[in-house]
């Protein structure tokens, strides 16, 4: 940043995990929020934060419907491991639209100059809110227990952080206790077999036989062709073998 003549401006709330008594950075400023403030004024809990849990929970209730409707599981037995959750959660960062990051941002108050006497009405973009979920799909997966929007909002109160004073913590490090949740999940998660290249290029072909049955677009089909090429240069790039010379090369 120092070479780009950047400057930073960073805003943080009084959650007990974020150091007050952070250094002082030359091109970074570290400003933080009012106690108390972080619905009205933090961006994250203003809209992006639950329309990010929309996109995952509609994923998350594809997989089980996928699931249910093939028969091959029981709505108790379909399992969702810990790197399938993380890839949901990349997945539905992805998903959000520009327009609701700059418009929750709005709603705190970070305006421009040129911004200062628009009176447009602010809100999420409709597709990042998740209230086109199909109603009848969601009665399957829930049984008519509960709406998909407060399926969505059920963790709104869970509580996430909390000061621990450190003679509790190293009596529980002494007793072994601790991880011991963390340790456990990861048993639960079984190992896998990394695929190997002709595997990955059978999964494509899958894919494409699908599309050829159940889209009218033509569209997919390059982006499988680019994903496919991707998935060679990849294999191809393995069987390179690397030389002591290499090491040395300019990067």
């Amino acid at each position: 940043m120092e070479k780009e003549k950047r400057k930073v401006l960073l805003f943080m709330d009084q959650c007990p995990a974020h150091p007050r008594d952070l250094p002082v950075f030359d091109h970074i400023k570290v400003v933080f929020l009012p106690a108390n403030c972080t619905s009205k004024l933090q961006p994250l809990d203003l809209g992006i934060i639950r329309c990010v849990k929309v996109h995952y929970k509609k994923t998350l209730n594809r997989r089980y419907l996928a699931e249910l409707e093939s028969g091959n599981s029981a709505a108790g037995d379909v399992k969702i491991s810990i790197l399938d959750a993380m890839n949901m959660v990349c997945a539905a960062w992805r998903s959000i639209s520009h327009n609701t990051i700059r418009n929750c941002f709005k709603k705190a108050g970070f305006l421009f100059s040129n911004e200062l006497e628009c009176s447009d009405q602010i809100n999420e973009n409709e597709e990042d809110l998740g209230t086109d979920f199909d109603d009848e799909k969601w009665q399957i997966v829930s049984d008519g227990l509960v709406g998909f929007n407060e399926f969505v909002d059920v963790d709104n109160n869970l509580i996430t952080t909390e000061l621990r004073d450190i003679e509790v913590i190293a009596e529980e490090m002494a007793n072994g206790e601790g991880d011991g949740d963390l340790d456990d999940d990861n048993e639960d998660d079984e190992a896998k077999v990394p695929p190997n290249h002709l595997k990955a290029l059978e999964a494509l072909d899958i894919v494409r036989d699908y599309l050829q049955y159940n889209s009218a677009s033509d569209t997919p089909f390059s982006h499988l062709y680019e994903l496919e090429k991707y998935v060679s240069d990849i294999h191809q790039q393995k069987q390179k073998q690397t030389s002591i010379m290499d090491f040395f090369e300019r990067k």
